[in-house]
């Protein structure tokens, strides 16, 4: 630190002049950061069910598709016939999409003296009531179509197909998505046009996180900036402890776009935190040269005085900081370890930009300040926040509660204090067995989001908004053409169809009943799979001939593999558990026996993946973060007692918090997984100063008693001025696009200042009981007694060294 001394005081230029050199570097990456909003993004690339999902994609192409909905009115007017006839057209045009299946041109299989005959359900929109007329009963006869229209007739609904790699990303985000919005928007009134889909879905997800970007970033420092304001009534507050905060920022987000990461739900909300907990760092700065100033010292030698006396106590409360977010590397969700991680490096980034620009800075430049000692973080005024072991100044109502506290706590009312806290944070944490988990996106809104009310719309008029795929791989070329394998598949379908939140089940097994029947006259007993592996051949092959399309989605290019299509509901996580669990027993059961493998993938599927991985995921982030702040806090302050003392407030907080969630109904989702371990990163600041501080007071001579109060003036003050700010500055959060986000920022704001109760009660409670062992041992060694000569008697004491 004496070399960073220099360096500052010496070269302040030469500090700042790296300090922007590597700002403009990592600023440079920045245009390459991209937005990461699929559900499969959320999980690890080598999970099987994400291969699985690849997998089916590369054989049958994409996954997930779109619907455009046309509805509010009888969808069997000229009119409206007429303009889902264009929408088609206009949105076949976009590039990445491969097709578009409308109840108009969807294909009618019927039998004719050639044999057969495939023809669209209509050649053109249909005008007059006996065109009208004929295309319902053409639309009645093909399987495809009859499902795009509601049974009220009052919608109609049009299925476009991506391009297998046009589903998600920039390109989707940048191309097809704004095409298609256009088209939808061209076509609107009197009927609702709308679009629904997993890739559209994402699409707004992605438009979520850019607002939230651009409008909680700038609200988080208006707050930030405002407490500043009114802790240090001086412009440079408002400057300097944003400075690195900058800096930060943006070598971390130049950091991730140069590693190829992206910004996803959860990450998006990094600049809001990094405002929060990365200004501390220069908030205590400048609050320390102020007081160094105020007590008479030179401007230099506040600086040099600053730069000496905080940055052991700044590097330890970033590593912290740092080790609670990195913690959540445990995590399954790609989205929540991602943000653990870089979130971690953004605290560490701060805290390297904040030991090295703010007393440059204040080098080149003498501030001014106020004539009255301003609070700064410690919230101190006049002569409260004295140095260690100089006793306090005149009374003031923050002092005369720390008396009447520390009295309390000194006494056996001191146990009884520790014994609520742990109570009632028992009796809360009764509620953690109520806790669900929620993995679907579409719950990450609010019931209100307009995507959210036109999925639920669509899917109650046409079924699920989702796709699930069930390939049966035989392992043999032309296996799928087997009639005993396609009559099991033909029961499994019809068996899952029948299941609620499923629609539209399809498989090539509708192919040959429906090419079988017209080859018979179109006869109803016809309807059936074709007896013989060559009948089966023989009618696909013809199929394809006459011009038939779709057979690549539903067999592979060998006809080895085959797949069978549902579209499910949009789900709570816990019902489309239930709903995958019950399609994959089905599947057991009906392919029993059959030398073939069945899997069972696509979205629903990687939902329930998340799921499954959830808690276990949680508890192992949870342990890791409390075993690695206790031990920097024991080996920083070299006592093992105050790194399980440091655990004590989060311990309790924790157990609050998803106590808190179980009895509010709150869900355990991707935003609200990594409230643990921000608690138990950012909370831990609180027991880490006001340890520090009580041990040394005590070092410094004063009695217990009178060591807690000083300590609870003065540091307790900075706690409770400091939870008042984290808390506000995590409440902005609430204003997110994401419900899930908002109620992070909820949990959050509250628990801060749980976190903080739970340090100034019953962790300062416990100081008098098990902190002073510490002191004992060091006082004792200092003066050649042993650990129990240093227990039984007073020693003298150790007054601080110049």
């Amino acid at each position: 630190m004496n070399l960073l001394a220099r360096l500052v005081l010496q070269r302040p230029w030469l500090v700042l002049g790296v300090l922007l050199a590597i700002t403009v570097a990592f600023a440079a990456f920045l245009p390459r950061l991209g937005i990461s909003s699929d559900v499969a993004s959320m999980v690890p690339e080598d999970d099987p069910v994400v291969r699985q999902l690849v997998d089916v994609v590369t054989e049958f192409g994409s996954q997930d598709v779109l619907m455009v909905v046309i509805s509010g009115a009888d969808v069997y007017r000229p009119e409206t016939l007429e303009k889902a006839w264009r929408i088609a057209e206009e949105l076949e045009a976009i590039p990445g999409v491969a097709s578009v299946l409308s109840p108009l041109d969807a294909e009618l299989v019927t039998g004719s003296e050639l044999g057969l005959e495939i023809q669209p359900v209509a050649s053109a929109p249909p005008s007059t009531p006996e065109e009208i007329a004929a295309f319902r009963a053409r639309l009645a006869r093909s399987p495809a179509a009859a499902p795009l229209v509601s049974t009220d007739g009052t919608a109609l609904a049009m299925v476009v197909t991506l391009e297998p790699d046009m589903a998600y990303g920039q390109e989707f985000n940048q191309v097809v998505a704004p095409r298609l919005e256009a088209v939808v928007a061209a076509h609107r009134g009197p009927e609702s046009v709308r679009v629904v889909g997993q890739p559209y879905l994402s699409y707004t997800i992605s438009h979520s996180i850019r607002r939230d970007l651009f409008f909680l970033f700038p609200l988080a420092v208006l707050v930030v900036l405002a407490s500043l304001y009114a802790s240090f009534r001086t412009p440079a507050a408002l400057v300097l402890p944003m400075v690195p905060v900058g800096m930060g920022l943006v070598w971390v987000l130049g950091l991730m776009a140069a590693l190829g990461y992206r910004l996803s739900i959860v990450s998006a909300a990094l600049p809001v935190l990094l405002v929060v907990v990365g200004s501390a760092s220069g908030i205590h700065i400048l609050s320390r040269y102020q007081g160094f100033r105020q007590q008479g010292l030179p401007h230099h030698e506040a600086v040099r005085r600053v730069v000496h006396s905080l940055s052991a106590a700044l590097v330890m409360v970033s590593l912290t900081d740092a080790a609670g977010f990195a913690s959540l590397v445990t995590a399954f969700a790609r989205p929540v370890r991602e943000f653990g991680v870089f979130t971690a490096v953004a605290v560490l980034f701060a805290l390297l930009a904040s030991l090295a620009a703010v007393p440059a800075i204040l080098a080149l430049r003498e501030p001014s300040m106020p004539t009255r000692r301003a609070g700064g973080p410690s919230g101190a005024t006049g002569r409260r926040d004295q140095e260690p072991g100089q006793g306090l100044g005149p009374a003031t109502p923050w002092q005369h509660q720390a008396r009447r506290l520390s009295a309390a706590m000194t006494r056996p009312t001191g146990v009884a204090i520790i014994a609520a806290g742990v109570l009632v944070a028992l009796g809360l944490a009764t509620g953690i067995p109520r806790i669900r988990i929620e993995t679907n996106l579409l719950e990450y809104f609010g019931p209100q989001n307009a995507v959210v009310a036109a999925t639920r719309d669509v899917e109650r008029l046409f079924g699920g908004a989702s796709t699930l795929s069930v390939v049966v791989d035989t392992g043999q070329p032309d296996g799928v053409k087997d009639p005993t394998l396609l009559e099991r598949v033909d029961r499994f379908q019809q068996s899952i169809a029948g299941m609620e939140a499923v629609a539209q089940v399809q498989s090539i097994t509708d192919v040959l009943r429906q090419v079988n029947r017209a080859l018979h006259a179109d006869d109803p007993a016809a309807d059936r799979i074709p007896p013989t592996p060559e009948a089966v051949a023989q009618e696909l092959l013809l199929f394809t001939f006459q011009g038939g399309s779709g057979l690549d989605a539903l067999v592979d290019y060998d006809y080895s593999k085959l797949r069978i299509m549902a579209r499910v509901a949009t789900l709570p996580t816990h019902e489309s558990r239930a709903l995958v669990e019950a399609i994959e027993a089905e599947a057991r059961d009906a392919f029993a026996g059959l030398p073939v493998e069945v899997t069972v993938a696509g979205t629903p599927r990687i939902v329930v993946r998340l799921q499954e991985r959830f808690v276990s995921s949680q508890l192992q982030s949870i342990a890791l973060a409390f075993v690695v702040v206790a031990v920097i806090v024991a080996l920083l302050m070299r006592s093992w007692r105050a790194g399980l003392l440091a655990l004590m407030p989060l311990v309790l907080t924790v157990a609050v918090q998803f106590g808190v969630m179980g009895f509010a109904g709150i869900a355990l989702d991707i935003a609200t997984s990594m409230i643990a371990a921000i608690t138990i990163g950012v909370g831990v600041d609180y027991g880490i100063h006001l340890i520090s501080r009580y041990r040394q007071e005590r070092r410094a001579g004063l009695p217990a008693g009178p060591a807690l109060e000083a300590t609870l003036a003065s540091t307790g003050r900075a706690v409770a001025v400091n939870a008042v700010t984290l808390s506000a500055g995590f409440a902005v959060l609430i204003f997110s696009d994401f419900r899930a986000v908002s109620v992070l920022g909820l949990l959050l704001a509250l628990t801060m200042l749980v976190s903080a109760l739970a340090t100034l009660l019953p962790l300062a409670a416990s100081l008098v009981r098990v902190a002073d062992e510490d002191v004992r041992r060091e006082a004792g060694a200092a003066h050649g007694l042993s650990g129990g000569q240093a227990r039984a008697g007073t020693l003298p004491p150790r007054r601080p060294q110049a």
